[in-house]
């Protein structure tokens, strides 16, 4: 079977199955199966395929994402801040929004020197591995209450010396952090049967609920951050819902934060708060 009568199989079946762009993620399972790009997989329609093997892989893939999986989990991976991170059901798949957040935190380390970073809920670890390898100088610890996506964000930090806390947000955390950061989880709670398939099938729940308000988090990292925070510390956190600005320039005030600013996403939709402590 050749590489072109395989693609054309797999297209057929997610059209059928109506997967949205199958001739796209038909060329990403054979590209990951074959450990080549999808400009080789595209110019060589003609290649032979030997291995039953492959022809058996890629139907395995086709099958998983007519059934919802998300791409990111079949393959294995997801390309975060130009860093190919693994991720599995144990973590969130990193959004593109998300690379805001660190851009921001980046342009705030090196426009102040800081020197100590904590991420907060770092499940894959693309947060605070991405700033790593921009800021390589500065010391990042990292927590999360899942050992299993720690598990997960040790293998993506590889020999980037962050130090992976498993706790609750900042118990067993000791010291003063000039920055935290955070991509809390913030859906509400009624709100999640709402979510796509795909994400509340596959995804982990946990790292997605945010309480009542989808506020939960931010209140509890804000209040109890400002302990571990040094003179003029930041906080920075990714927000999802426009609902939320207000009460969160509150939760801030209310915790002796302040110049609070808002960065907004490519749709122009605020997306990230950063705020000062006791200016």
């Amino acid at each position: 079977m050749t590489l072109r009568e395989l693609l054309i199989q797999g297209i057929k079946k997610l059209k059928d199955s109506n997967i949205n762009n199958p001739q796209l993620v038909s060329e990403i399972f054979l590209s990951d199966i074959l450990s080549k790009s999808k400009e080789w997989i595209i110019a060589n329609p003609d290649f032979e395929l030997k291995d039953s093997k492959i022809i058996d892989k890629f139907n395995e893939f086709i099958q998983r994402k007519i059934n919802g999986e998300p791409v990111e989990y079949i393959i294995g991976k997801k390309e975060f801040f130009s860093i190919n991170i693994k991720v599995n059901k144990n973590v969130l798949i990193p959004r593109p929004e998300t690379e805001i957040l660190v851009e921001k935190a980046i342009n705030v380390i090196k426009k102040n020197s800081l020197k100590k970073v904590i991420d907060i809920g770092t499940g894959s670890g693309a947060i605070a591995i991405s700033i790593k390898k921009e800021a390589p100088d500065i010391e990042i610890i990292a927590t999360d209450i899942s050992l299993d996506a720690l598990k997960v964000a040790k293998e993506n930090s590889k020999n980037l010396n962050i130090n992976f806390i498993c706790c609750d947000l900042f118990n067993g955390v000791k010291g003063k952090f000039d920055l935290i950061i955070s991509n809390p989880p913030y859906i509400k709670t009624r709100d999640l049967k709402k979510l796509p398939d795909k994400v509340k099938n596959f995804e982990p729940i946990n790292a997605l609920d945010g309480g009542e308000d989808g506020l939960k988090y931010y209140k509890k990292i804000v209040g109890e951050g400002k302990n571990y925070l040094s003179k003029n510390g930041f906080i920075i956190f990714e927000i999802g819902y426009i609902s939320v600005v207000k009460k969160l320039e509150k939760i801030f005030a209310y915790n002796n934060f302040c110049d609070i600013k808002f960065f907004r996403d490519y749709s122009n939709f605020p997306r990230v708060i950063m705020a000062r402590y006791k200016c």
